[in-house]
């Protein structure tokens, strides 16, 4: 097992080092999702109740939601990945989202983040 898991990282490390590798994925990451950023300001950070909530207005989207805190991601459709990123007030965070109805779902949680965080 340790054998096939050196090859897939020396794999890894080459695939990455290719500059025709990172621009690919970086034209994906620009073009492929919409996404803002957002400095939290409820007192508590991102504790249990405001995730909950959270949690729940992402789970009424039919897009792919993640949250990113200083190059850490979460699925903000789930409570564990939401509250591991131990977000506390005055972080920066980035919402991004991908799918079919990314515009109107950007807009839905920048009006959630606003009213409720």
């Amino acid at each position: 097992m340790l054998k096939r898991h050196k090859y897939f990282l020396k794999v890894w490390h080459r695939l990455t080092a290719c500059a025709t590798f990172r621009r690919l994925v970086n034209e994906y990451e620009v073009t492929d999702m919409k996404s803002f950023k957002y400095i939290l300001n409820d007192e508590e950070g991102l504790h249990a109740r405001p995730a909950r909530l959270l949690v729940k207005e992402a789970g009424k989207l039919t897009s792919k939601v993640t949250i990113d805190k200083d190059g850490s991601r979460g699925d903000a459709k789930k409570i564990f990945a939401v509250m591991g990123l131990c977000v506390k007030k005055g972080d920066e965070i980035t919402v991004i989202v991908e799918g079919e109805e990314e515009d109107s779902d950007v807009s839905i949680l920048e009006k959630f983040f606003k009213e409720n965080l």
